[in-house]
């Protein structure tokens, strides 16, 4: 390997042309976060975040905690995969065909890589990437996807709401009957706990669903806790803290559908600001979605950054309808009409 010297103009040069004009945008740690992961095929989430933020540090500095939340919504719109131990890996190619000559695409492979191996017009860059293809290459659009692994599937099939049950009574019987069947003893967690068991106990007073944890509680079924190795733990009890009492162990995305089925059974519900822009419905919430939820409002439509600390989400008139039926039914979100655009 011979190495050779690098202009300053010529790394600003290809910072440009990897991660765009502006790397302290969103989409820049995003594709930071695929092209690390593809090439190391799998990664504890603390590694890939660090080797992350020293891969970024000569152009612009995101500290831990941003690079935690872009990877989960990585995670939740499906460019990477995760599994126990905090582990993550990376994600097969899988092309959701929106409309006759658009797709989005799922996968952990950076975007210049799928725009040279597939036959499109343009992809869009971001957390989501949109892919227009010409309707005479449909077929080798097609082709070339499943040359790479990849499927390419409805935009049902992907978000997948008909094989998890939305939030609700229901889902609270189905915790219950994992924690007859199937519990785990008292205290039995890996690692020294550095934040210790709070229980999300909604009312009507809160504002997000973050203020509904509470510490200092003896009683309430849905736990959080953080251990050593910075990970938040939730588990589901018969109303006492999992210290004292057995339990079940959920992921991040089981206590987020939990957090709503609370709420549902309280009468709660958490609101989403919505206002129309020309063609479009521009939805802000201030909070996480299950994932299937998620996949959903990102098949529908598509995320966009803004300054606040909400998350918005732009739609198509004509499906805006749909969403906000489907958002109150399976999370009991409603709706307030917002007309001064932010």
């Amino acid at each position: 390997m011979q190495l050779a010297i690098v202009s300053p103009r010529a790394l600003q040069e290809q910072i440009h042309a990897t991660w765009g004009k502006d790397p302290s945008r969103l989409s820049t740690l995003a594709e930071a976060i695929r092209c690390e992961l593809s090439a190391r095929t799998t990664s504890s989430r603390k590694a890939l975040c660090e080797r992350v933020q020293s891969l970024l540090a000569p152009v612009v500095q995101f500290d831990q905690e941003t690079i935690r939340d872009a990877l989960d919504m990585l995670e939740s719109s499906g460019d990477i995969t995760s599994g126990p131990g905090g582990i993550v890996a990376s994600a097969p190619l899988r092309a959701v065909q929106l409309m006759e000559g658009v797709y989005l695409l799922f996968s952990s492979a950076p975007t210049t890589q799928l725009s040279s191996q597939l036959p499109v017009l343009s992809i869009a860059e971001g957390v989501e990437r949109r892919a227009e293809i010409s309707a005479e290459n449909t077929i080798s659009f097609q082709e070339a996807v499943q040359d790479l692994g990849g499927l390419v599937l409805s935009s049902e099939r992907w978000a997948g709401l008909d094989r998890v049950l939305p939030a609700g009574s229901q889902w609270i019987e189905g915790l219950d009957l994992r924690l007859k069947q199937a519990f785990k003893p008292a205290g039995g967690w890996e690692g020294e706990l550095v934040i210790p068991w709070r229980v999300y106990l909604p009312d009507s007073k809160r504002k997000s669903q973050r203020e509904s944890w509470k510490k200092e509680v003896a009683e309430g079924h849905l736990w959080q806790a953080k251990n050593n190795r910075n990970r938040w733990l939730y588990a589901w009890t018969g109303g006492e803290s999992p210290e004292i009492q057995s339990f079940v162990r959920l992921n991040n995305d089981d206590a987020c559908r939990t957090m709503f089925s609370l709420d549902m059974k309280l009468g709660l519900s958490q609101p989403a600001l919505a206002r129309t822009e020309d063609a479009w419905e521009i939805m802000n919430y201030n909070g996480f979605i299950p994932r299937a939820e998620y996949r959903y409002l990102m098949t529908m439509g598509h995320r966009q950054e803004c300054e606040s600390t909400a998350i918005e989400y732009r739609f198509p008139l004509s499906v805006w309808d749909q969403v906000a039926e489907t958002l109150g039914k399976r999370l009991g979100i409603t709706i307030e009409l917002n007309e001064v655009a932010s």
